[in-house]
């Protein structure tokens, strides 16, 4: 389902990271990760109901190990938080081809997308895609024709 994972992690790395970024991460995420190391859905588009978007997904951040854009879930997250960029309940866990974060909201469990490249960021920016973790990865689909 995934390619180009990084090195697998366990549960006692996603400890870790939890300390480090002082937030305990969602379950479905967890559950997740310790299957697939970030890396490249197989399916990659998706069109969100909730929000009538259209998107796609470039790539998962990695956890613990650097992928091949040279960040962190856990080195993102550090970096957008301290910038004041994104609220501390966004936990960005993937990008699209124009750096727009797919976040989980850590206190809803609901996927966002932050749109990075329209300019500063504020709530209105910030669209719900799917209701949960599971789901969205359940909606993506192999091509653009969703």
């Amino acid at each position: 389902m995934f390619v180009n994972t990084s090195k697998a992690i366990g549960i006692d790395d996603i400890i870790e990271i939890e300390r480090k970024i002082n937030l305990v991460l969602p379950k479905q995420l967890v559950k997740h990760y310790i299957k697939y190391n970030g890396g490249i859905p197989e399916k990659r588009f998706l069109y969100s109901c909730i929000s009538d978007i259209e998107t796609s997904v470039q790539t998962f951040l990695s956890m613990k190990y650097k992928n091949e854009i040279g960040y962190t879930l856990e080195d993102m997250y550090l970096h957008f938080v301290n910038k004041n960029v994104i609220q501390k309940k966004y936990v960005p866990f993937a990008c699209d081809a124009g750096s727009n974060l797919f976040c989980i909201d850590v206190e809803t469990g609901k996927i966002v997308i932050v749109w990075m490249d329209m300019g500063e960021v504020n709530e209105s920016m910030i669209p719900v895609l799917s209701n949960s973790f599971d789901e969205f990865i359940d909606s993506l689909e192999e091509d653009e024709e969703i």
